[in-house]
């Protein structure tokens, strides 16, 4: 199997790591000679600016069980799809394609399912924590199981805890079908060669965060940090990439502390690349992260992470080579790092030059050709 066709299929292209790493690896598997479709469950496209060098379609199938019969199964526009473009491999992002794709499954045609989280519908079902959507949860990962048994469905976890996660919670023999492939990056997109850092006499810094504004991505802990930071670097500013339901709060937050000058709110932005060379140091602070694929961008762009532990960024954290990870939310520690960085021309020379040699190694080529290795399995 040389040039392959090879479907991708995910809910919807809106602002996220999972939607952004799709595209990249699309658009790398048509430059390396196979035909590609991406097909969306939405017309959601934050998207448009990138080129996208394959097929795009968009379909209204859906699939959502219930179990108490009011099931809605709608495929007939993406079974089309299928006869028409004949598939050799079906590559699903995100749980709602999970659900469409293995609803009914052809012969002939390898199931590749991306594990870019720990999917709460297949965690195990708690006689003391019983609810509506447990229940559910439960009846559907007991009908994606039987799904995967039958199509020999083959796993690809992006960091070691989802693969340790989906290890426990998925059923022997399916089980011994996951394999750990860490996401990857257009390294070209955020490398510009070795950074040379000017620190001006009056300590003037830049921090930048990029994350959606959720819960798990713990904005509001960077007001904390800045808090301690200021009194031993006057001059410091974080920029934050991203938007999302917690804008307001964290807002409000950043106002009570009068420091709308020093944590400033950006937005979602396309250029996240120039915001990563404007500044000195990357910090994450979300409290779960499955991987960490900004982190690698950051890398790739001559940045130090300093992060909070979210389990899947474990992979790619060396302590005291490309950054450095705290198990716990403390803004006094975080503030303290950074200050060992920021006024150490050589400690941060050190750490960049590391970061962009490790970043290297998850260019999305390298990436594709054990994806496609992966694909040829039986």
């Amino acid at each position: 199997m040389l040039n392959m066709n090879i479907l991708h299929v995910i809910p919807s292209l809106s602002k996220g790591g999972a939607e952004r790493i799709t595209i990249d690896i699309c658009n790398t598997l048509v430059a390396q000679g196979h035909q590609v479709m991406l097909l969306s469950m939405s017309e959601v496209n934050a998207y448009s600016y990138i080129r996208f060098d394959f097929q795009f379609r968009q379909t209204y199938s859906l699939v959502i069980p219930s179990i108490t019969g009011k099931a809605i199964v709608e495929t007939a526009d993406y079974e089309q799809i299928l006869d028409e473009f004949k598939p050799d491999i079906i590559h699903s992002h995100l749980f709602l394609a999970e659900m469409l794709t293995r609803y009914q499954t052809r012969k002939g045609i390898k199931y590749y399912t991306h594990l870019h989280d720990n999917m709460q519908q297949f965690a195990p079902l708690r006689l003391n924590r019983l609810s509506k959507q447990a229940i559910t949860n439960f009846y559907e990962k007991r009908m994606m199981l039987k799904r995967y048994a039958h199509c020999n469905n083959r796993f690809l976890a992006i960091s070691q805890d989802a693969f340790n996660y989906f290890y426990t919670h998925l059923e022997s023999p399916i089980n011994k079908r996951i394999h750990l492939l860490h996401n990857a990056i257009d390294y070209k997109r955020f490398y510009r060669g070795q950074r040379h850092f000017k620190l001006d006499a009056q300590g003037n810094f830049r921090i930048v965060s990029v994350g959606s504004l959720v819960d798990k991505k713990n904005q509001q802990f960077l007001v904390d940090i800045m808090l301690a930071l200021l009194p031993m670097i006057p001059n410091v500013q974080i920029d934050v990439l991203g938007d999302g339901p917690n804008h307001g709060r964290i807002a409000e937050k950043i106002k009570q502390y009068n420091l709308q000058n020093r944590v400033i709110l950006h937005g979602n932005v396309n250029n996240v690349e120039d915001y990563l060379h404007q500044a000195h140091v990357y910090v994450h602070p979300a409290t779960y992260e499955p991987f960490g694929l900004v982190l690698i961008e950051a890398m790739a762009a001559g940045l130090p992470c300093v992060c909070l532990d979210g389990r899947g960024n474990r992979d790619v954290i060396e302590e005291d080579k490309n950054g450095y990870i705290f198990s716990k939310a403390d803004a006094k520690l975080f503030a303290n790092c950074l200050l060992q960085i920021l006024q150490n021309p050589v400690k941060l020379q050190g750490l960049s030059s590391y970061a962009i040699q490790y970043a290297a190694a998850y260019d999305m080529p390298l990436y594709i050709n054990r994806l496609t290795e992966l694909y040829k399995m039986s």
